[in-house]
């Protein structure tokens, strides 16, 4: 990873150069197979589903895995990146900072996996709304209250404790809200019409 200081990460333990190489095939395992896990996801859902319903599976386990993994790219690309120059910025000139590679690993996988689901958001409130369980107005009525709890949800799941990587989970959030109110508003169930 090109921003790690002179390149070289710190492997104090035994197993720390064999378990990096395990946890790193783990983690590219879980991206090849997110179709798979989606489509787990489709089958645990599709019951409470009417039959015309059922029709979109191809779609939603398509556009779930797309989710996930342009979620996983922004953290791998972006967030991680942004986070691991802020932490460099601040270390002080009498210190040397050379982390072990099991805790930055640990980093780097926390925001891979944490925005990946971050960014399903859309797909979740696709569900809610085609089971009526939420609709775009309910979400854009609450709007003030959901972005306090995006900040709240930023603060907790992002790996780092530093504003710049709260930053970068809060911001996704943000616009995957709005897009969610999109989604609910397009698909979500509609009420009956009464014909008196």
């Amino acid at each position: 990873i090109a921003v790690l200081p002179a390149g070289k990460l710190q492997g104090i333990e035994a197993l720390d150069p064999i378990m990096l190489y395990f946890k790193a095939g783990l983690l590219v395992a879980l991206m090849i197979a997110s179709p798979l896990i989606m489509l787990q996801v489709w089958y645990f859902i599709a019951p409470g589903l009417y039959a015309k319903e059922k029709r979109i599976a191809l779609p939603f386990v398509f556009v779930s895995s797309l989710m996930f993994l342009t979620g996983a790219y922004f953290g791998h690309a972006v967030a991680f990146r942004v986070t691991w120059n802020f932490l460099i910025a601040f270390t002080p000139d009498f210190m040397v900072y050379n982390p072990t590679a099991g805790s930055v690993f640990s980093l780097y996988l926390r925001m891979v996996v944490g925005l990946g689901l971050i960014f399903e958001m859309p797909v979740v409130v696709f569900v809610l709304a085609r089971f009526g369980m939420v609709t775009a107005k309910f979400l854009l009525k609450n709007f003030k209250y959901a972005v306090l709890i995006i900040f709240i949800v930023a603060a907790v799941a992002s790996p780092g404790q530093d504003p710049a990587s709260q930053m970068l989970f809060a911001a996704p959030m943000l616009v995957l809200y709005v897009i969610s109110i999109g989604v609910a508003w397009m698909f979500g169930k509609k009420k009956p019409v009464d014909v008196d």
